[in-house]
């Protein structure tokens, strides 16, 4: 569980750094810290998706007709107050993974959401965060 929100700390502290101004004084992110979501125009001045996609480890199972959720869109999934603990969690092999196994495991571990054409969380899956996908994190900033 420690190892878990220490993960979460710092993808949510990647994406507090990473926030740029679109030059008008305006950020995602209100006075308060509350989310406060742009318009779809600026929007897209604010982030570059790409940064915010984490790297797939060699040999995890990628889950075919989904689209790979950005940190951005897993962050903002968690914030509107949907329950994770109710989406179907899969293994680094494509194998149901209890979420209880998740929340106490002792290792590091990276919870990858797959959405489906209409953007709704179709599928997760969990791998081991290793130090070389953590560099590869802070230097994506």
């Amino acid at each position: 569980m420690k190892n878990t929100i220490i993960i979460l700390a710092h993808l949510l502290t990647i994406i507090a750094v990473s926030c740029k101004s679109d030059g008008t004084g305006s950020t995602s992110f209100g006075s308060s810290g509350e989310y406060n979501p742009a318009p779809p125009e600026e929007d897209s001045l604010l982030y570059d998706p790409a940064i915010f996609l984490i790297p797939t480890p060699e040999g995890v199972y990628v889950p075919e007709g989904l689209r790979k959720m950005s940190v951005k869109e897993m962050y903002r999934y968690g914030r509107a107050g949907n329950d994770v603990s109710k989406l179907p969690l899969t293994d680094h092999l494509g194998n149901p993974y209890p979420i209880d196994s998740f929340f106490n495991s002792q290792k590091k571990l990276f919870m990858q959401m797959y959405a489906d054409d209409s953007g709704r969380v179709a599928k997760t899956v969990v791998f081991e965060m290793t130090d070389d996908l953590l560099q590869k994190m802070r230097d994506s900033k």
